[in-house]
């Protein structure tokens, strides 16, 4: 099975849920980050931001542990290409934790069912789900059942050799690009 990883706050290999199962379902992960436009736009960010930068070196150091492709354009374009040009069974990616991030899985989600591919998320970046501790209005009901679903078991890093190489642009390609 061919699968696809979407980088986007998690930029990490080692205790990476979502990577994780994305490499354990698949001999082969393509990974991806995208630079969103309507994004960088919308938050007044250009190359020489030092959000930019900041992000720019976080990428350097995950692109020395995995082969990662990166885009800058529309998330939702950015898909549609990649899912029309190469056939990967499934995108995994870790759940969102913002209104913003949610608006763009949803999106890609899709995109994904018109091109009839798996999209699946994985609770990651938090200790325990929200949603499974339910409603209460008690902090002290509250913190019980946080404390008996804390998962915090850890991830190991991620081989290198779990990830494959597709003919789409790299972080080094993108730096030239935009010099």
């Amino acid at each position: 099975m061919r699968v696809l990883y979407w980088f986007r706050r998690d930029l990490r290999v080692r205790d990476n849920r979502a990577l994780a199962e994305a490499v354990s379902r698949s001999n082969k992960v393509v990974a991806v980050f995208i630079f969103d436009a309507d994004t960088l736009r919308e938050r007044e960010i250009d190359f020489k931001d030092p959000r930019f930068i900041f992000l720019l070196d976080a990428l350097r150091e995950l692109e020395a542990k995995v082969r990662l492709h990166v885009f800058c354009g529309r998330t939702c374009e950015v898909f549609e290409h990649l899912l029309g040009r190469y056939r990967f069974n499934a995108i995994y990616t870790a759940s969102p934790l913002s209104w913003d991030e949610e608006i763009k899985v949803q999106e890609v989600r899709k995109i994904c069912q018109k091109n009839n591919v798996k999209f699946i998320e994985v609770i990651d970046n938090v200790l325990v789900d929200s949603s499974s501790i339910g409603s209460v209005n008690n902090f002290a009901i509250f913190y019980r059942r946080w404390r008996k679903l804390v998962d915090a078991q850890t991830i190991g890093e991620v081989s290198p050799k779990s990830f494959a190489e597709i003919d789409e642009p790299n972080l080094t390609d993108l730096s030239a690009k935009n010099r």
